[in-house]
């Protein structure tokens, strides 16, 4: 996939991709920052014993020309997304799919739901999650990923396409 990285950087017109935008200045990603800053726990009334997790990640949006942060009244320049532990494998599957893979970076190997449900787990895979996050920020094929900034900045479940959760959620009402 690095071939894909080179021939973007030789004709950027010419390589949008399935996932990606086609307007690159309101959402290329190349520009931004982030950051891993912590695990909180989910309130999610349908299972009131199950603890579980999220990854709360910043997102800063900074000037291309001179890498300060922006300055704009009309669009966030800051703000934080919670991600799932299996939103990050999902993404990771998603982009493998549209985009190739990228062996420069990947994700730790998948554990068990159990291991999502640690805090202490998570903690220790932070560093790593972070870093995949922000390599693929550096990937000139990625920067205007659909993928990718949907899982920075939309605040819905990112496991499952709109219409699934509907109907996920129909199903626990008339189940139950």
């Amino acid at each position: 996939l690095e071939e894909k990285d080179e021939v973007y950087k030789r004709y950027p017109e010419d390589t949008t991709s399935i996932g990606s935008n086609s307007s690159h200045d309101e959402k290329d990603m190349n520009s931004w920052r982030i950051h891993v800053s912590g695990i909180d726990e989910l309130r999610d009334n349908t299972y009131a014993n199950v603890k579980s997790f999220v990854f709360l990640i910043e997102v800063q949006r900074l000037d291309p020309n001179s890498n300060n942060p922006l300055l704009m009244d009309d669009e966030k320049t800051n703000w934080i997304i919670a991600r799932r532990y299996q939103d990050f494998y999902l993404l990771e599957q998603k982009l493998i799919r549209f985009h190739g893979v990228f062996s420069d970076a990947r994700l730790p190997p998948k554990k068990s739901s159990a291991y999502a449900r640690n805090r202490e787990f998570l903690e220790s895979i932070k560093k790593d999650f972070q870093y995949f996050l922000r390599h693929l920020l550096t990937k000139p094929t990625l920067r205007n990923s659909e993928l990718l900034y949907n899982f920075l900045t939309q605040s819905d479940d990112f496991t499952l396409p709109t219409g699934e959760v509907v109907l996920c959620k129909f199903r626990k009402i008339f189940l139950s």
